[in-house]
């Protein structure tokens, strides 16, 4: 009801709906069950992507993320969630706008925020990999956070940079990735732990990371 009223409702409310959202998920981080949580990141993300070029404060919400992440893992784990969902949205044609519509909001999300979300993606990876790699096999909460990150940064990767919007395209496309990444590309110290995990990742530990993706595959 309140996309299919998007018109009618004004630009405060939206915001002060952000909020609430936002707030909500800040107050009840932990104890909410991972079904309610996506749904209630779901609903904020679609004011988001709608209300993205209305006003500076939807487009904040990249760094409302950082700084909601710093609070306690349960808050950081919903924060990757939330980037993970936020960067699927972004890359999705939403039928309710025109394909002219989709594009701007994705090609600005792309060039403004879509780095951001990489870079501190990235900054975070290596204490989070450190962490797993001392935590005993019975304690998998950095695992999954491991995961998330990860998923969040191979999701950077995959966004379709040129936003075709195409279901019908066969084949593989390659990806013209934006030139204002390049010092993170080129920054050995950023992508080493990318590596890490891949390459250096204790065995037993690393069979505990392929466990949970398998787990996890579903809730994609």
């Amino acid at each position: 009801m309140f996309t299919t009223h998007w018109n009618k409702i004004g630009v405060d409310v939206k915001i002060n709906f952000k909020d609430y959202l936002l707030n909500y998920l800040a107050n009840k981080a932990g104890t909410l069950s991972l079904e309610i949580l996506k749904a209630i990141i779901q609903c904020l993300l679609i004011i988001i992507k709608l209300a993205w070029l209305d006003d500076p404060a939807f487009q904040k919400i990249i760094l409302d993320l950082q700084a909601f992440s710093q609070l306690s893992y349960n808050h950081r784990m919903i924060a990757f969630i939330t980037y993970d969902s936020l960067i699927k949205e972004m890359d999705y044609y939403n039928k309710n706008r025109s394909l002219g519509q989709n594009r701007r909001v994705s090609m600005h999300f792309k060039d403004a925020a879509l780095g951001e979300i990489l870079l501190y993606s990235l900054k975070s990876l290596s204490p989070i990999l450190n962490q797993a790699l001392i935590i005993s096999n019975e304690q998998q909460p950095a695992l999954e956070l491991l995961l998330q990150c990860l998923r969040v940064i191979s999701d950077c990767f995959l966004f379709d940079f040129a936003i075709r919007f195409d279901e019908t395209a066969e084949g593989t496309i390659c990806n013209q990735m934006p030139s204002a990444w390049a010092p993170i590309i080129g920054n050995d110290s950023l992508l080493n732990p990318v590596f890490d995990v891949i390459f250096k990742l204790k065995s037993e530990l690393h069979q505990i990371l392929v466990t949970l993706i398998q787990s996890n595959r579903h809730l994609r």
